[in-house]
């Protein structure tokens, strides 16, 4: 648990300090587009939440897999994942682009915050996919015990943002200045770099990728078994993005300056949560696997000594 969850420290703060970047060069352009941004956290989280249950189905699913040495299941079940992920993706980012307006005044946001936020969740949901297939890749690699490189894929993004946001949102180099918008496409462009390493990994380093028939397994049957465990972990992580909804509608009753502020302080917040959130994002595929194995006794030791070390 220690040797996957130390590089994982890495990458946890690495994932935080994605959106503080964002946030940071965002506040220099003013008031009004971090309050913007602010609108758009409880959006970005719950859709993060969906696909978060959905990467979690499949991850303990192919952790499963691994565990009880069964590489073939891993790789069919992978494949079929990343297929359904991109699906649910598609449909959520044609919901989510023609309900922008309504959702947002329906979160308090005023006649001068939702042009921006137009601007801003246009581009992410375009580039929502990139953003998705990364997220449930990374969780991937995590299960078949590799979170080194789930560390360094992590990282790569970071430092591409942090490369990137000041370039497209200033406009550097010949590029015009985009504002709050360049801080959306700086972001879709370094997940889209991210994902074709992350494709790599697992096609050539771990062959879960693969575009062939390799047994008589009923599609509907794996995602059934991705959902099966996907729905509830949806389920119990959806309380955080409600709750940050519900706090933003109330705090846009107190202006833009308060949404602002409480977006900026919510991204610094997260740095608090980055030690036991690596063992967590560890634990996950240690269970699955252990589970797979018939080792309940390694279960339960684990929930014990990570239970103790977090609190």
């Amino acid at each position: 648990m220690i040797s996957m969850a130390v590089p994982m420290l890495a990458g946890t703060f690495a994932m935080n300090a994605y959106n503080l970047t964002d946030t940071w060069f965002v506040s220099q352009l003013g008031t009004l587009p971090l309050a913007a941004m602010g609108f758009t956290f409880p959006v970005v989280m719950i859709m993060r939440c969906l696909l978060h249950g959905l990467g979690t189905g499949i991850t303990t699913l192919v952790s499963h897999a691994i565990g009880r040495h069964d590489h073939d299941a891993a790789a069919l079940i992978t494949t079929r994942g990343i297929l359904l992920s991109i699906c649910a993706t598609i449909v959520l980012m044609i919901i989510g682009y023609l309900t922008i307006e309504p959702v947002f005044a329906g979160l308090g946001a005023d006649d001068e915050t939702l042009p921006l936020i137009r601007e801003y969740m246009t581009i992410w949901y375009a580039g929502a996919i990139f953003m998705a297939l990364p997220m449930i890749g990374n969780g991937i690699l995590i299960s078949t015990g590799d979170s080194r490189s789930a560390a360094r894929f992590m990282m790569l993004g970071t430092l591409l943002n942090l490369i990137l946001d000041p370039i497209m949102i200033f406009g550097y180099f010949g590029i015009p200045t985009m504002g709050i918008s360049g801080a959306a496409l700086a972001t879709i462009i370094a997940q889209a770099l991210s994902m074709i390493w992350l494709f790599h990994l697992l096609t050539k380093k771990h062959r879960l990728l693969i575009f062939r028939r390799q047994r008589e397994f009923p599609f509907a049957k794996t995602v059934w078994g991705i959902l099966k465990i996907g729905i509830p972990s949806i389920i119990s992580m959806m309380l955080m993005p409600i709750s940050a909804s519900v706090i933003t509608k109330i705090l846009g009753a107190y202006g833009n300056e308060a949404v602002a502020a409480c977006g900026a302080a919510g991204r610094i917040e997260m740095f608090a949560f980055v030690i036991p959130m690596a063992l967590g994002i560890s634990l996950m595929p240690f269970v699955s696997q252990n589970f797979g194995a018939g080792r309940v006794d390694r279960v339960k030791e684990a929930i014990t000594i990570s239970t103790r070390f977090a609190m």
